[in-house]
């Protein structure tokens, strides 16, 4: 892969400086400075070992070397923005441009990018494994955390099929920070970008077709409809019932925001009857129940009530939380379509509580707060 445009060279006075600097550096040092140039943002210390260790370098003396260039003003330190996590470090544009000149002299440059793209491609599917484990607040840390080198690397121009597959492979792992963190636009823009570089057999091609199509689904209908008209027939023939599933849910969202209910419910219940239990790679089972139930909350408060509990007694519901806030949102309108407010409320205010951080399911948490606005007693009115 390509990394983002290279800095420009820095004025020569800046650049006799850097090379100086760099003359009294170790040899060891010199190399984490070269290979940690392909870092177009912060980066997380175990980010620098997966791209600068090797053979003669190891792990160890990366973190330490890490440190010195700090003290020589080649990195800066940055504030973790987790709290508490490992040590980040930003390489400063003057600095990143020396670096790159020598990467490029030492014949490493291709070898440090590939190591990085594996980097983020190891990165995208422990974060997506830790979502489907029923971590999710340590899979959006863990995005969090190396969210600049991922962008870099989604946003690089692939050199050969291979790396457009292992680009395409870790968008796909972060199906769940696209769609349950209110990131659709972005995500659709990766994959986008990335379909027309796929080979026609790619194993990949009708997965990323899948979640464009989904993640498209609001801003561009027409788009989204053409994607998951071309996925359908492919993941039939191949007999994926989780993908088959899924491109179901996605129909469903489609129809939802085309303005047909009923479409959106019968595309909802089939995914949710197809997807199998525990499925990785993708929404599960309970989030199509779940969403299912926010369809009938208007117009079948009873039914989305019996809906939303199914989803809650799902396999695996009680380790979702995206899914269980969904559900507990279609519940909380279902009640106050059916007329029992102060029901409603409470039931959005304790679903509120579960959600302790802006990036946890905010379409959830957006409806449930104009859910609360919306019933707010006037005053001297009774209180629910």
């Amino acid at each position: 892969m390509l990394p983002p445009a290279c800095p420009p060279l820095p004025p020569s006075d800046v650049f006799a400086e850097l090379r100086s600097v760099h003359s009294r550096c170790a040899p060891s040092s010199r190399a984490v400075w070269r290979r940690a140039g392909v870092f177009a943002g912060p980066f997380t210390e175990r980010a620098a070992v997966s791209v600068c260790q090797d053979d003669g370098l190891s792990a160890r003396q990366v973190a330490e070397t890490l440190v010195r260039l700090a003290a020589l003003g080649v990195l800066v330190p940055q504030d973790d923005p987790g709290g508490g996590g490992e040590p980040r470090y930003l390489m400063p544009r003057a600095a990143r441009a020396f670096g790159n000149t020598r990467l490029a002299a030492a014949g490493e440059t291709d070898a440090a990018r590939d190591r990085h793209g594996r980097h983020c491609h190891g990165v995208a599917v422990a974060a997506e494994a830790l979502w489907s484990a029923g971590l999710q607040r340590d899979a959006a840390r863990l995005v969090r955390e190396e969210r600049e080198g991922l962008t870099a690397f989604l946003g690089a121009v692939p050199r050969r099929p291979a790396d457009a597959e292992a680009a395409m492979e870790t968008a796909l792992a972060l199906w769940f920070w696209w769609a349950a963190h209110g990131r659709a636009p972005e995500g659709a823009s990766h994959v986008l970008a990335l379909l027309p570089r796929l080979p026609p057999d790619s194993p990949v091609r009708v997965r990323g077709q899948w979640l464009a199509g989904w993640l498209l689904a609001a801003a561009d209908p027409g788009t989204a409809g053409r994607l998951l008209g071309l996925a359908w027939p492919v993941a039939v023939l191949t007999g994926d019932d989780a993908l088959v599933g899924r491109i179901s849910h996605a129909q469903g969202t489609l129809a939802w925001w085309c303005g047909d209910p009923a479409a959106a419910e019968a595309h909802y219940r089939s995914a949710a009857e197809t997807i199998p239990d525990h499925a990785p790679a993708g929404p599960s089972p309970v989030v199509s129940l779940a969403a299912l139930a926010v369809v009938q909350a208007r117009t079948s408060p009873a039914r989305a009530v019996r809906t939303a509990r199914r989803a809650l007694a799902r396999p695996g519901a009680h380790h979702d939380a995206w899914a269980a806030a969904l559900a507990h949102c279609a519940r909380a309108h279902a009640e106050h379509h059916a007329g029992d407010t102060p029901r409603a409320r409470h039931r959005a205010r304790r679903a509120l509580a579960r959600l302790d951080t802006p990036l946890d399911a905010p379409h959830a948490r957006a409806a449930l707060d104009e859910l609360l606005r919306h019933t707010a007693p006037r005053a001297g009115g009774p209180v629910a």
